[in-house]
């Protein structure tokens, strides 16, 4: 079982369906599956993301995370990887 963190892209509010799938196909797989929401006001969106099978839901909220930007999104998401040290990062392909 490897402990693997899924970035959970979220646009104007709603999860990505990618993003959904990957969280339940670890699960499914028996791994320790985390996730992970970047925004400002996501936490509402949690609920959705444990019901797919996420073990833990990490919530990263700023006003500054509000509009997706390269930069501040890789940032905050490469603090919790170093922290939680997972084996395995995944996140879906959108545009």
């Amino acid at each position: 079982m490897a402990k693997v963190l899924v970035f959970a892209e979220q646009r104007n509010g709603k999860i990505k369906k990618a993003s959904l799938e990957l969280v339940g196909a670890s699960a499914a797989a028996g791994n320790e599956t985390h996730a992970v929401l970047i925004g400002d006001g996501v936490a509402g969106l949690l609920k959705e993301v444990a019901a797919y099978g996420a073990q833990k839901v990490h919530i990263i909220q700023d006003p500054g995370l509000k509009f997706y930007t390269g930069e501040a999104y890789a940032n905050v998401l490469m603090d919790l990887i170093k922290s939680l040290s997972p084996e395995i990062v995944l996140g879906g392909h959108t545009p």
